[in-house]
């Protein structure tokens, strides 16, 4: 069996964000044999919404509570949702943070997954050598933090900067792979325990997971906008104006706020240098606006 999982909590927002990630999703599998599993908090929000067969686990406010842990840290829950994902279903499993949406069709992800292999979204290097201001935080705990300890194993664990790292925004693996979650988990709390760097359990599991095999990317499948935060006001007028839109319909529509094609002056804008930056404030009055579309 075949299981698309999202996790999605804490308000509108990220229920858009999920909404707009599943009309991708039924685009380009219309008539799948894959079943979508939703973790949220707002049941209602989705079942409104969606068609029949989504399977819904709700999360109360104790268990969001209880899944973040003693350090309150919210990407625990990810992992969370995974282990308990892992004692409903059997079979292959592909996890989509929100703030994603898909190009095209994944069955060779699911292929992957079947026969073993390990999804991730994509490659992004060694912590040796990530760029920007969460690499370089996670370079520096990881020159200070290199010896962890865990519960499930034996012998302490060594982190070293040459380890590869794999966006986590995107994770298949086969329910075969259950047991390892408990080692994620543990490792991502003693992470936690001296850091509060957000992206942490992505480099847990990346230390257990490649361990399994030579992870597989999903970019060509899934595109991840994690660096346009800005894409929500987008949906929230998207929804707003299609608020009568019948689904089979909305899901054509998505095509006309694809999230890499409004952030181009974003993304133009960050691989600039710093005098191009200025010049860029000084003569558009603003860094980069989003880029103008029609509903």
């Amino acid at each position: 069996m075949k299981y698309l999982v999202y996790l999605v909590y804490g308000g509108v927002q990220y229920n858009q964000e999920a909404l707009y990630a599943l009309m991708s999703f039924y685009k380009y599998h219309a008539g799948n044999n894959i079943t979508v599993v939703l973790y949220t908090d707002d049941e209602a929000f989705f079942n409104s919404r969606l068609p029949q067969g989504v399977v819904y686990v709700g999360l109360s406010p104790e268990t969001i509570t209880e899944w973040k842990g003693a350090s309150g840290f919210n990407h625990r829950l990810k992992i969370k949702a995974l282990q308990d994902a892992c004692t409903r279903f059997e079979g292959s499993i592909l996890y989509c943070d929100t703030d994603t949406h898909f190009t095209q069709n994944a069955e060779y992800l699911f292929t992957t997954i079947a026969q073993g292999g390990i999804v991730f979204h994509k490659a992004e290097g060694a912590l040796a050598t990530g760029k920007g201001n969460v690499a370089r935080k996670m370079r520096a705990f990881f020159v200070e933090n290199q010896e962890f300890t865990i519960p499930s194993e034996s012998q302490s664990l060594h982190i070293t900067s040459a380890l590869q790292v794999w966006n986590a925004g995107v994770i298949g693996f086969s329910t075969q792979y259950a047991h390892v979650l408990q080692k994620v988990l543990e490792l991502t709390d003693a992470f936690c325990q001296k850091s509060d760097i957000f992206v942490l359990e992505q480099v847990a599991f990346n230390y257990y997971f490649q361990q399994l095999a030579v992870p597989v990317s999903a970019e060509k499948e899934v595109e991840h906008y994690w660096y346009f935060k800005e894409f929500r006001q987008v949906l929230a007028h998207f929804f707003q104006y299609h608020s009568s839109t019948p689904l089979n319909v909305l899901v054509a529509e998505t095509d006309k706020i694809l999230p890499y094609n409004l952030s181009e002056e974003k993304r133009a804008y960050k691989r600039m240098g710093f005098w191009q930056k200025q010049w860029t404030k000084l003569s558009k009055g603003a860094k980069w606006r989003i880029t103008p579309y029609r509903l």
